[in-house]
């Protein structure tokens, strides 16, 4: 019996599948199958969309992964009919490592495949005196294959492209504590929401060699506080927010970025590695 793995895409009318389909599509990319599914014909689809329509529940196209043992296909469903427009037996690819992959990107990103079933597929693919060590080796391949797709996907992000200091951004948060610059952020949160000034903050206005704050923009603050008056604290704020914008948040999106991108090397580096002591393995 088939299974079913539904995509978060669907239309209702044929004027909304141009869309919908393209999302589709990309979704299907992304789990790297090598699918190239063609276009169906509009018709066909209203007619089953009209027809589908009379039932109690609205009608609906989805879009569907099915696998049926071996065969993958990528449909449209309306109801209970289903339009094939690309499949794949992994059962026809010779490849033992190209198939394994396949394996794989199901796990990863559908419920098409479990892991027992990747581990069946390593145990019979070993040979028999290497079997557990081939097990752990693509064990490990699979672990490395999750943090180059976490990566490129906090790569492709808009995670490191921001020019805006965001209250909100814990990792950024995070990234300054370690560096010690959380005094900064302390300030412009708090003239921001125009609370008082916690340990941090106070630091910062303790330091003017550090601060960032100009010596008029301080001065005006001293002469406040020599009145027994409340600072006005905006200007200020504008001045530490600048120095985070121009010099850290920069600082922040470079090192993240040469982070994640020595993630990736370095776990293409230990696959290759491991996939080539698998062949030789297999060799024997």
């Amino acid at each position: 019996m088939a299974q079913d793995y539904v995509f978060k895409s669907y239309f209702y009318g044929v004027e909304q599948f141009d869309r919908e389909f393209a999302d589709a599509q990309g979704q299907l990319d992304a789990i790297k199958l090598g699918m190239k599914p063609k276009r169906p014909d509009k018709s066909k689809l209203k007619t089953l969309l009209d027809k589908a329509s009379k039932s109690p529940s609205r009608a609906r196209g989805e879009f569907v992964l099915s696998r049926d043992g071996d065969k993958i296909s990528f449909l449209v469903r309306i109801a209970t009919n289903r339009i094939v427009l690309a499949s794949l037996d992994i059962a026809a690819v010779k490849d033992v490592t190209k198939r394994r992959d396949l394996l794989y990107q199901l796990n990863s990103r559908t419920d098409l495949v479990t892991k027992a079933e990747l581990k069946a597929f390593d145990e019979k693919h070993a040979d028999v005196e290497d079997r557990p060590e081939a097990v752990t080796m693509n064990k490990r391949i699979d672990e490395l294959k999750d943090i180059i797709d976490a990566s490129k996907a906090m790569l492709g992000a808009a995670n490191y492209k921001s020019k805006k200091y965001s209250e909100w951004s814990s990792e950024f948060g995070a990234w300054m504590k370690t560096k010690g610059y959380q005094r900064y952020t302390a300030f412009v949160d708090a003239v921001k929401n125009g609370r008082g000034f916690g340990n941090d903050a106070a630091k910062l206005l303790a330091d003017p060699k550090t601060s960032g704050i100009k010596a008029a923009t301080l001065a005006t603050i001293r002469d406040a506080q020599a009145k027994g008056e409340t600072p006005d604290y905006t200007q200020a704020g504008k001045e530490v927010l600048a120095v985070i914008e121009g010099f850290m948040l920069p600082q922040f999106n470079r090192e993240k970025i040469a982070e994640h991108e020595g993630n990736i090397k370095t776990a293409a580096t230990e696959i290759a590695t491991l996939q080539k002591r698998l062949k030789v393995m297999k060799a024997d």
